[in-house]
């Protein structure tokens, strides 16, 4: 699978929904669409809908998003094809498989983005910091944000991360 991403350019669709790299990274299941006004609102919908067609690690992205909402539900918006905005949905259990108390969530938000720094200085060498809650940064520049927001009752969880140019 070519993992580059050239702003401008459309994401190698064949290539997220190839059954290795879904076995590889443990995603169940991978869509792709053009444009949308929320990544994180689609498959909140999609997921009250139809729960069973969106497994746990399921994962939605667009080329284009018109109306995503943040921290504090300030809107944003991102020149089409200039950035990466996935939604995944988690629904956390234990070691057991019980689901997980909705009060521990808060910290999501926050793993995420720790996670995406180690990942951007372990395979990149790329330096990056965190700018609290949910933001990452490279040279002092937003290149990363993540949103976590339950579903209805409980029944999953929404990360979302957009990824721009630094």
């Amino acid at each position: 699978m070519d993992d580059s991403h050239t702003p401008g350019n459309p994401l190698a669709r064949g290539a997220l929904a190839d059954q290795d790299f879904l076995a590889a990274t443990g995603i169940a299941k991978v869509v792709v669409v053009d444009s949308t006004g929320s990544t994180n609102a689609d498959l909140l919908r999609w997921v009250t809908v139809e729960p069973k067609e969106w497994p746990d690690l399921s994962v939605l992205t667009a080329e284009y998003q018109t109306a995503a909402r943040g921290r504090l539900d300030r809107r944003w918006e991102a020149p089409p094809l200039s950035s990466v905005s996935v939604s995944l949905v988690l629904r956390p259990a234990n070691a057991e498989g019980r689901p997980l108390p909705t009060h521990t969530y808060s910290w999501l938000s926050l793993l995420g983005a720790l996670s995406l720094r180690e990942t951007l200085l372990e395979t990149a060498g790329i330096p990056a910091e965190l700018k609290w809650p949910n933001d990452v940064l490279v040279r002092g520049r937003k290149i990363a944000g993540i949103l976590a927001q339950l579903g209805p009752m409980g029944t999953a969880l929404f990360l979302r991360s957009f990824w721009g140019p630094a």
